[in-house]
């Protein structure tokens, strides 16, 4: 019989069942992680004895650890979830293969098909022209490694034409005018009059993303694996990469999966240099942490806003570690661990940017227009100081300032509308919150709904500090930041928060998983997620949930990147070829009953100022249930009939 953990247990006990032991008993350890010294002391909680073999639990006063000791021997394991477990490590290794296989051939699998959709274009050329070039101008929307990553195929592809550096359009730099001409030079294929990509030159990045992203699911299983158990690590494998959301977005080539990995990884490796035990293996993860965490500063600009957090985390954790008595002596060394990781981050975007110093007026170089504009909207928001930067001072890293200022202050501060709930408005802090109960599978929406409060729950009764700050507060930060942030055009831009979400949900069921009836609902949840992703195969990133009224419906909640991207367009002419009636699809007449349409949801409900009169009399006609709906097998088209009045074709 295993020990039972006292019912005045302000704690919840770990359980462990030994491998090597031939009947693998249950033992009981307690952790002293919700503990104070004196609880400990007092309650006699340092020591637990079940069968014979002796569990120690060690209390340190800026550390814990449970340990196990079989035969003499102490092994300390640390967890992040507060279950230790062990069991078949090379089953559950297998396990996270296996899943990380299936994801891969999903993701791949579901480009096949599908179009280059509106921004892949841009990114790739952009890519490119830092790649050929050394030029830097087209990419100060983004920082230019995901662009350069996902350009890497055809950087040496001879077939791939690119405008020479005498181009006009290339010597002003015009980023969207160089690479929609540029995709028309290689045989791009118009949508909404504009040229993206074909597919010959979009998949070979589609699968470097995808590969990426692979990786990045096998490092994330196997860290939790090791750190939260098996269960644990199977369950968040499952939420993380088997969201329509993430699957949508990792394999696209855009700047979206970059900072999700490295944001997790850094902060997880932050963490686990915090809890290292000795020096060597502290300094080696402070390390690994700082080259993490500037590779998501050169990911996307998003990565600033957690920034801070980990500049205070590092210097949090230099405080408590060190070994002086004098709190000023650990206020320097906390002091002096900041300017490290500052100065290297700093030191690296030199670096990475080629150490220039231009003004921001010389980064556009001759693009006359855009400066003038730009000067006049500096004027306007923050004064002739501002414009004197930008045209006196010569800064470090030009481009990536220029990007800070331009594409994340200025769009956050002017904002931008959002289709929210059927029409284009200014939308509050709920944008996200809605299309996360949308568009999330049902079990991970559940999950995240009970997490919040199971969560404060844990505060409340005194939770791991160490786990709760270096592993919670960087994605919580984020996700405030974003959620009241003006900029709302798409749930990808919460992705960076999915995995310490999924890790949450994930550590909540392994708690919940205390009896037979509670595994199985959990067991069918988990299934639930496989099967969903499966179903909808391969309509990833127009899903919508049963909360939604499904992906038919969710047209009616969310546009953009949240459900059409433009990644229809080639099947929706295969429907068009494959029709056995003529099929209006891309003309401008106005509607004319007898008329079979292809409508794209995203055109009939755009702004209105970008619609034609046949795309509001097809919205009119719809909403009225004139038109009769012949085929929606793609949730972003309808094949439509409008059906002849019996009054007319009498006459």
């Amino acid at each position: 019989m295993c020990s039972r953990a006292p019912r005045d247990a302000p704690f919840e006990p770990l359980r462990y069942c030994d491998p090597r032991s031939p009947q693998c008993t249950e033992r009981f350890f307690y952790s002293t992680e919700n503990l104070s010294p004196d609880v400990v002391s007092r309650r006699g909680y340092t020591t637990a004895r079940d069968n014979g073999a002796a569990a120690l639990t060690a209390f340190h006063q800026r550390k814990s650890m449970v340990t196990e000791t079989v035969a003499g021997r102490e092994t300390p394991r640390e967890v992040v979830g507060g279950r230790l477990r062990g069991g078949n490590e090379v089953r559950t290794i297998l396990s996270i293969v296996g899943l990380v296989a299936l994801f891969f051939l999903l993701a791949v699998t579901s480009v096949r098909n599908k179009s280059t959709t509106n921004d892949e274009t841009w990114h790739v050329v952009s890519g490119l022209v830092f790649l050929r070039t050394g030029d830097l101008r087209m990419n100060t929307d983004h920082p230019y490694f995901p662009n350069a990553l996902v350009a890497l195929p055809l950087a040496k592809d001879k077939s791939f034409f690119l405008p020479g550096v005498k181009d006009e359009r290339f010597r002003q730099a015009q980023a969207d005018f160089l690479s929609e001409g540029t995709a028309a030079l290689n045989g791009g294929v118009k949508d909404r009059g504009k040229h993206v990509l074909p597919p010959r030159y979009i998949f070979l990045p589609h699968v470097i993303m995808a590969s990426v992203a692979a990786a990045f699911l096998l490092a994330y299983g196997f860290l939790l694996q090791r750190y939260a158990g098996s269960r644990v690590a199977l369950l968040a494998v499952i939420l993380l990469g088997f969201s329509p959301t993430f699957l949508a977005h990792s394999r696209l080539a855009t700047t979206e999966l970059p900072p999700t990995a490295a944001i997790f990884l850094a902060s997880f490796v932050l963490w686990r240099a915090h809890r290292a035990r000795t020096r060597r293996t502290y300094v080696m993860l402070l390390i690994a942490f700082v080259a993490l965490s500037f590779l998501a500063l050169m990911a996307k600009y998003t990565s600033l806003f957690v920034a801070p957090v980990w500049l205070a985390l590092a210097g949090y954790s230099a405080f408590v570690r060190s070994a002086a008595r004098r709190v000023v002596v650990r206020a320097f060394h906390a002091v002096a661990a900041v300017i490290a990781v500052l100065t290297l981050w700093l030191g690296g975007l030199d670096a990475a940017y080629g150490f220039q110093r231009l003004t921001l007026q010389e980064t556009k170089h001759e693009d006359t227009a855009l400066i003038r504009e730009e000067k006049e909207m500096l004027a306007q928001k923050g004064g002739t100081w501002l414009v004197d930067i930008y045209e006196r001072y010569r800064l470090p890293f030009p481009y990536y300032v220029r990007g800070v200022m331009f594409n994340m202050v200025f769009k956050h501060i002017l904002g931008h509308e959002s289709f929210f709930l059927g029409k284009y408005k200014d939308v509050g802090p709920w944008y996200y919150p809605v299309a996360f109960l949308v568009k999330e599978t049902v079990p991970f929406v559940i999950g995240a709904l009970v997490f919040a409060p199971w969560a404060l729950a844990q505060l409340r009764r005194g939770g791991a500090t160490g786990h709760l700050v270096f592993l919670w507060i960087p994605p919580a930060v984020l996700a405030l930041i974003v959620t009241f942030s003006h900029v709302k055009i798409g749930i990808r831009h919460m992705l960076p928060v999915y995995p310490f979400l999924a890790l949450g949900v994930a550590v909540m069921a392994d708690r919940f998983m205390t009896s037979k009836r509670r595994r199985v609902i959990v067991v069918v949840g988990a299934l639930s997620v496989l099967a969903t992703v499966v179903r909808v195969h391969p309509h990833y990133l127009s899903y919508f949930n049963a909360f939604a009224g499904g992906s038919a419906n969710g047209y009616r909640w969310l546009l953009d990147s949240n459900f059409d991207w433009g990644q229809n367009e080639i099947l929706a002419k295969q429907i068009v070829a494959a029709s056995d009636r003529p099929i209006d699809y891309e003309g401008s007449d106005l509607p004319r009953p007898g008329n079979t349409y292809l409508i794209r949801l995203a055109e009939i409900y755009a702004r209105p100022r970008n619609r034609d009169k046949r795309d509001i009399a097809l919205k009119d006609l719809l909403e009225e249930g004139t038109l009769r709906i012949v085929d929606r097998s793609l949730p972003t088209h309808w094949v439509v009939y409008y059906p002849v009045e019996e009054s007319s074709a009498e006459k």
